[in-house]
């Protein structure tokens, strides 16, 4: 997707967004509970191309562009179990 047709994307999601938080504020209930939440993220990956794309001045499939803005986190390792005592009567 080029630059500009990203930024009207963006646009009518927030405009969207904006909708269905109207409904929450007012305990109206949306047809789709999630949409909110999805909409959303959608954003997010789009501000995220933009991002990139303006860096490298190409604009990036939608999961590159995500897992580049991730810091890869190792995960922690786990102590060595300590021997278990038993117990005396």
């Amino acid at each position: 997707m080029s630059r500009e047709a990203l930024q009207s994307k963006l646009k009518e999601l927030e405009e969207e967004k904006a909708r269905e938080k109207s409904l929450i504020k007012t305990n109206k209930k949306p047809t789709n509970t999630g949409k909110y939440r999805e909409v959303k993220k959608v954003i997010a990956r789009i501000k995220t191309m933009l991002k990139v794309s303006k860096k490298n001045s190409v604009v990036q499939p939608v999961a590159n562009a995500v897992q580049e803005s991730k810091p890869a986190v190792k995960p922690k390792a786990k102590a060595p179990a300590k021997p278990r005592q038993q117990k005396t009567k």
